[in-house]
Parts: structure tokens; C-alpha cells; sequence
């Protein structure tokens, strides 16, 4: 698979990743009511969401270092 394709993916994730976390803790916080968005969902999200940009990131340290411009 082209990097230029992983690098999207890896980077799609991070938004992804990033948009559960924020709605997450806007539920936590009693921004988004309850009717919405149930308590459980909203701490999977934050959690989920949190592996998600990790993952994100992992993937792009090992493209960058598989075409040697990472640490």
C-alpha cells in the first residue's frame, strides 16, 4: 500500500480519535444532554476515541521512520 495512503489514514484517525474524545467529555461536562448521548457512551468514547489518536500517532512514527525521517 502507497505511505501517502497510510499517512491519510493515520491522520483520519487522529480527527476521528480526537472528535469521540471532545464530544465525550462535552457529555461528561453536561454540555450534550443525556437524551443524546448516554453516560456509557460518552466514557467509551473518551476512551476509545483516546486509543484511536494514539494508534494515529504510532502509525505515523513508523512511516516516518520506515522513510527515514523519524527519530
Amino acid at each position: 500500500m502507497d505511505s501517502n495512503k497510510l499517512k491519510y489514514i493515520a491522520y483520519f484517525a487522529h480527527v476521528c480519535g480526537g472528535l469521540a474524545v471532545l464530544l465525550g467529555v462535552l457529555r461528561l461536562n453536561g454540555y450534550i444532554p443525556d437524551s443524546l448521548v448516554s453516560e456509557l457512551e460518552a466514557v467509551f468514547g473518551v476512551g476509545i476515541g483516546t486509543w484511536t489518536v494514539w494508534m494515529g500517532a504510532r502509525a505515523l512514527k513508523v512511516l516516518g521512520k520506515n522513510e527515514g525521517g523519524g527519530r
